[in-house]
């Protein structure tokens, strides 16, 4: 699967809608047969030569032409074979599109998941117990060392998964 970055996910998918969207239309009137039609075949004053649906205005001569618009058999089904690999395509780019948001999502979901795990051995790393106390000669005590060595690697964790969930709802 590609990874594209947000700003490349939303340029593509407005891309094939566009190219979906245009293919439609521009298929549309090969989809089927038109009768014969008269064009007008004129020459203008620059001296090209220009065809129309209706005689010139301004009474110049102009020659009849009869134009069979009717594409043949082969030509229909090829352009009805271009739209689909086209109405295809898009459907794919679309589908990736909605999986990559389906990642991100689920990638936001375990980060949240990770700090609400991570808080929660914090707060049972800030919990006293009996053994982090050492007891003085003079009656007095104090907590150990390895209380706070305990505490500090709790909050470092806390920490990176509070910028991990920050990342990935950045990507998301």
């Amino acid at each position: 699967m590609m990874k594209f970055t947000h700003g490349e996910r939303a340029a593509a998918a407005v891309a094939a809608r566009r190219l979906c969207l245009g293919a439609v239309v521009g298929l549309l009137p090969a989809a089927g047969p038109v009768d014969a039609a008269s064009v007008f075949r004129y020459v203008d004053d620059a001296g090209v030569t220009e065809y129309a649906a209706d005689p010139p205005a301004d009474g110049r001569d102009y020659q009849v032409v009869e134009v069979d618009a009717e594409l043949p058999d082969a030509a229909v089904l090829a352009a009805q074979r271009r739209r689909d690999a086209l109405l295809s395509g898009a459907a794919a780019v679309e589908d990736e599109l909605a999986a990559d948001k389906r990642e991100r999502a689920q990638a936001v979901q375990a980060a949240r998941a990770e700090l609400a795990a991570a808080r929660k051995k914090l707060r049972e790393a800030q919990a006293v117990k009996d053994g982090d106390w050492q007891n003085l000669a003079n009656g007095r005590r104090h907590l150990q060392p390895a209380y706070f060595d305990r505490v500090a690697a709790a909050r470092a964790a806390e920490r990176a998964a509070r910028d991990a969930l920050a990342v990935a709802r950045r990507a998301h």
